[in-house]
């Protein structure tokens, strides 16, 4: 008789994994996505944050530039008032008169406010996109000296299409009664004593 042979039969045995599944993949590219788009939002608010300290910075030295006006006129003081009560998209150029430039020049107080005014819008209206300004005279009280409130205002570019998207922490540093029409009109204020 005739042993059977038993035939060994190979079991396939699970080998150690040497690559990855299209799962894994998957999960990997996802991951990268969400990175890649978080620093593109982090980029863009970058962007936008520099743009918006460059235009604090000007505003200051706008500011700056006022307060050297005032105090090149300590006697025409009371004539740095300027306020046209409502913001302007696009502000028209200022007409500067320019009378009272250099030596031997005979002008009022009141006239050379009335350049130095004009000197600084112009200067608002140039370096800021909608760039405005606004002044008001608070007298001193007895003994001391008068000072000026000082506003310089803009239009950020991305509020430029008209959509309001008013913040009322910055609106609230616009003049007092200032009407800005729902814009998103940004303020920086000063207290200027000459």
């Amino acid at each position: 008789m005739i042993k059977p042979t038993h035939i060994r039969r190979r079991v396939a045995r699970p080998s150690k994994a040497q690559g990855t599944t299209l799962i894994e993949v998957l999960v990997a590219a996802l991951l990268l996505a969400i990175g890649l788009l978080s620093m593109a939002g982090i980029q863009a608010s970058a962007v936008r944050l520099t743009k918006e300290a460059e235009f604090k910075s000007t505003a200051v030295e706008i500011s700056s530039a006022f307060g050297e006006y005032l105090k090149a006129n300590v006697g025409g003081v009371q004539s740095y008032n300027v306020n046209s009560g409502a913001f302007v998209m696009d502000p028209d150029a200022q007409d500067i008169p320019g009378n009272c430039d250099g030596a031997g020049a005979a002008c009022t107080p009141a006239q050379i406010a009335a350049e130095d005014l004009a000197r600084t819008q112009e200067l608002a209206r140039t370096r800021l996109p909608s760039g405005q300004i606004v002044s008001a005279v608070v007298l001193g009280a007895p003994g001391q000296s008068d000072s000026v409130d000082f506003w310089v205002m803009w239009l950020p570019p991305e509020s430029r299409s008209g959509e309001a998207n008013v913040d009322d922490q910055i609106t609230s540093r616009c003049p007092p009664n200032y009407d800005t029409a729902g814009m998103d009109v940004q303020c920086q204020y000063f207290r200027i004593v000459p």
